[in-house]
């Protein structure tokens, strides 16, 4: 039980810092960037605005060498991936490897959670049911 209260307390204690560094440090979305830098424009010169896509996060490119190999594993369906692709691209996701991170991430988690109860009973001692 007083393993429990910790872990608890523990896990309490780190989303509450996370929350606060996600509300303090958060970076600005797309959108407000680009008002941004269009607001230091010269508003006499009439340019068309680009759409940029930045893909310079190394944690993208980690994301994206861990989950390739996990995708040719489970491959999606062409009309499946193209759907995958458009609901990411509704929720602020328009890189070209979102559909390969989230599968990744679906595929780790699927197989993940699993292990971590199962490796959570066997630390118990107690079968799980």
């Amino acid at each position: 039980m007083l393993l429990i209260i910790g872990i608890s307390t523990f896990v309490c204690i780190s989303l509450g810092m996370m929350g606060v560094y996600w509300l303090v440090y958060r970076p600005q979305s797309a959108a407000t960037e680009r008002l941004r830098r269009l607001g230091h424009q010269n508003p006499n010169s009439i340019s068309p605005v680009s759409v940029e896509i930045e893909d310079d996060n190394p944690v993208t490119h980690l994301a994206e060498r861990l989950a390739a190999p996990l995708s040719r594993l489970a491959p999606p369906s062409a009309a499946e991936a193209k759907k995958l692709q458009k609901k990411l691209m509704h929720a602020g996701f328009r890189a070209e490897s979102a559909p390969i991170i989230y599968r990744g991430i679906q595929l780790v988690v699927m197989a993940g959670l699993p292990a971590i109860v199962a490796l959570g009973c066997a630390l118990a001692a107690k079968p799980p049911k």
